[in-house]
């Protein structure tokens, strides 16, 4: 999974073997799933919960 941009929140049930995080200022939360994570850019935040 790929997200991008800014100023963004999502919520996934799932991630499966990679979630990359590209841009400023997101939120990112998944649910299940142990995905190796790629925090590339500026002030993200990336939970398992």
């Amino acid at each position: 999974v790929n997200i991008g941009g800014a100023d963004n929140k999502i919520v996934f049930d799932n991630i499966g073997k990679e979630l990359s995080v590209v841009g400023l200022n997101n939120t990112v939360t998944y649910k299940a799933g142990d995905p190796k994570v790629n925090n590339l850019g500026s002030g993200n935040t990336i939970n398992k919960g």
